[in-house]
């Protein structure tokens, strides 16, 4: 019978180790079928027994500890030690011997020569360790993954990296790059971060992915410190084209929730209890701003649930004033605040996009649209919608029970307004003040209103409405003695006492024989903030137009083919005066 292999000890059998072997274990013995023991002379260790790491080590870091021991007992598969096994040990137990004597070193040293004491000792440690300060050891570990562990190190960090660039994108077998290990350990290691974005290699080191996100992620996450120095290094790009394709691949990278680096940042400075004080915020307003200012699209992506950037922030406001509500929302949150303000000017758009269960960032804000300091945002929202939608959408996101444009109704729980007045398919067309009052009893007018629509109509009585109690005395005369037809300057003075503060669209008929004058058709207008105007008379003058509605976008004119008006409205200072009306449209 050919003999059996076994494992056995050369010694004395002792008590078996955690893993089921015996820690003293060195040695194979071939023993015969007979478990008769061989000359023992001539046994000699041929290997050792190792316990297969698995992924991700001790920690979520990639990182598998930091062993003194050149090898791991346990159970497993039986290894044999190649040459190659063993130089990439000495690699290693090379790598930490440098780390361990570099971060026992006291030193105030601004070089690393003089860290290190001088040019000849910092050359003769060059001269050394040569051989290994490029090289990959165990576990496809670098030097600079041993230093990303490390408080200290910056120095030697960017002098290595100068020297050896593709140290900074090396992974380790757990597909972790030495900052990618910096950046997720307990503890974040900014002082090695701050030294790689100080290097050649700070922009790629950006761009590096691990499987959930790129550095980037890391650092908007828990990196507050270190944003401004990103900002500044993005910033120093000077090639226009070459700044906005590294602005937009840093910004499309998704983590495993499908987020971007813009919805992290939002998440972290929607963060509520985090220990985050007030000044590392703007840094962190500057930088998004800075990056959507250089690459809009960044906005327009969705995470995994179909989020935008935006409608994370929106949705961490309206949530900051859940019940309990806070008597003033916390620092971080009037940033954002803030931030969603300035989009409604800079990114408009994205106020439409919805997410995947159909809603838009104005009703993400939930309740909280009803506080004082959130008035101004929902206002702006608002108008947006009021801009672009039509009324029956317009309801649906406004209130969720449709409401009647003039018809008198009673207010629902929902609160719901009426968003325009059209008196355009009304039969009568004279209407006495107290008619006009009766009409809109019951009815309570939203403060942008998306269309105004009056036919041709006079309006008996109602004088009081002319005497506008929030001008001056002056302006009150004016306004009442206004030379021939007030009618409209009426309906309008109303619809101010009634809490109407915009209205985006009006559309008037005035009379073709009697029209209202110049300054009647201003007083009426004045400081709704117009953005289309289609009065109906002829040959208004530019000056008339441009006082009422100076921020008109869209403008129906109306000829009699008086070349007088038709030469102001093409000179200078004509029409051209309306800034936001494109040349082509006259």
């Amino acid at each position: 019978m050919p003999p059996r292999v076994a494992l056995r000890d050369c010694r004395e059998r002792v008590p078996q180790g955690p893993y089921g072997w015996d820690k003293s274990l060195r040695s194979v013995h071939v023993v015969s079928s007979k478990d008769q023991q061989i000359d023992e002379s001539h046994i000699r260790p041929i290997g050792v027994l190792k316990r297969q790491p698995t992924l991700g080590g001790e920690g979520d870091d990639g990182s598998e500890g930091e062993e003194d021991d050149d090898e791991e007992e346990g159970e497993g598969t039986f290894q044999h030690v190649s040459s190659e096994e063993r130089k990439l040990r000495d690699i290693t137990r090379r790598h930490r011997d440098i780390c361990k004597k570099y971060v026992q070193i006291k030193s105030k040293a601004k070089s690393v020569e003089q860290y290190f004491g001088g040019p000849e000792d910092f050359h003769r440690f060059l001269k050394e360790n040569g051989d290994v300060l490029g090289a990959v050891g165990e576990k496809g570990e670098t030097l600079l993954h041993h230093f990303a562990r490390q408080r200290k190190g910056q120095l030697l960090v960017r002098h290595l990296v100068g020297d050896f660039p593709e140290l900074v994108h090396q992974k380790n077998r757990n597909g972790y790059t030495a900052p990618h290990i910096a950046g997720v350990q307990d503890t974040c290691n900014q002082q090695f971060i701050k030294a790689i974005l100080k290097t050649r290699e700070k922009i790629p080191a950006l761009h590096q992915e691990c499987g959930n996100g790129n550095l980037l992620h890391i650092i908007l996450q828990s990196m507050l410190p270190i944003v401004e120095i990103v900002h500044n290094a993005l910033k120093e790009v000077s090639d226009a084209q070459q700044r906005h394709k590294i602005l937009e691949d840093l910004f499309a990278c998704r983590d495993k929730k499908g987020q971007t680096p813009l919805h992290v940042a939002i998440n972290t400075i929607a963060r509520h209890n985090t220990g985050l004080t007030t000044p590392d915020i703007p840094p962190m307003i500057r930088f998004i701003s800075f990056a959507l200012a250089e690459n809009p699209q960044a906005l327009s992506h969705t995470d995994n649930i179909g989020r935008t950037p935006l409608h994370v922030a929106v949705k961490a406001i309206g949530d900051s004033f859940a019940s309990p509500p806070p008597s003033q929302p916390s620092p971080n949150i009037e940033y954002l605040i803030d931030w969603v303000q300035d989009l409604t000017t800079r990114c408009p758009r994205e106020f439409y996009k919805r997410t995947e269960d159909n809603r838009l960032p104005y009703e993400l804000l939930g309740s909280a649209k009803n506080y004082t300091v959130l008035r101004k945002l929902s206002e702006d929202i608002k108008r947006l919608y009021m801009r672009e939608l039509p009324v029956d959408e317009l309801k649906e996101i406004l209130y969720d029970v449709p409401t009647v444009g003039t018809q008198p109704h009673s207010s629902g729980p929902g609160g719901e307004k009426t968003i325009y007045f059209d008196l355009s398919n009304d039969a009568e067309n004279n209407y006495t003040y107290k008619r006009l009052t009766r009409l809109a009893r019951h009815v309570q007018f939203e403060s942008i209103l998306h269309h105004v629509d009056l036919p041709c109509l006079t309006v008996s009585g109602g004088e009081n409405l002319l005497e506008d109690s929030q001008s001056d005395q002056e302006e009150s005369r004016r306004t009442s003695s206004l030379p021939g037809r007030v009618d409209f300057v009426k309906v309008f003075q109303w619809l101010r006492s009634k809490g109407v503060s915009e209205i985006i669209d009006v559309s008037v008929v005035d009379d073709c024989n009697t029209p209202h004058c110049e300054e009647a058709i201003e007083m009426a207008l004045r400081g709704f903030g117009v953005e289309i105007l289609n009065w109906n008379r002829f040959d208004m003058p530019s000056d008339a137009i441009f006082n009422a509605a100076p921020g008109v976008r869209e403008l129906y004119l109306y000829s009699s083919s008086n070349n007088e008006v038709l030469r102001g409205w093409s000179a200078p200072g004509g029409l051209e005066k309306l800034e936001k009306v494109r040349a082509d449209e006259f």
